[in-house]
């Protein structure tokens, strides 16, 4: 049964391959400016389907919401996560239960 089941496969992935031989079914259509290795730059629109460059992060100026806008560093007593989207260094929360602070 393994045996039909790898030979049937070799067959199908052959015939897939020979069915095109000008390669145009390989070759990847996308609309410009959607490519998945684009990111955005300070200032720009970012969400999960397209990430902030470098060392930018994507801040949501309400939390859990999809869109946000990429910027480097958030400035005393705005919202954060992490002790690096501060531009002090240091996010600070209330409790270690919680997921968002201010930045010091």
């Amino acid at each position: 049964m393994l045996q039909l089941v790898c030979t049937l496969t070799l067959v199908f992935a052959a015939v897939v391959m020979s069915a095109d031989q000008t390669g145009e079914s390989m070759k990847v259509h996308k609309r410009p400016g959607r490519g998945i290795l684009e990111c955005a730059n300070a200032g720009a629109d970012c969400w999960p389907g397209k990430r902030c460059c470098g060392t930018l992060y994507c801040h949501r100026e309400k939390a859990y919401h999809v869109k946000g806008t990429c910027t480097a560093c958030q400035s005393r007593n705005n919202r954060c996560s992490r002790d690096s989207q501060c531009c002090s260094g240091n996010c600070v929360k209330e409790g270690w239960f919680k997921v968002f602070g201010k930045c010091s």
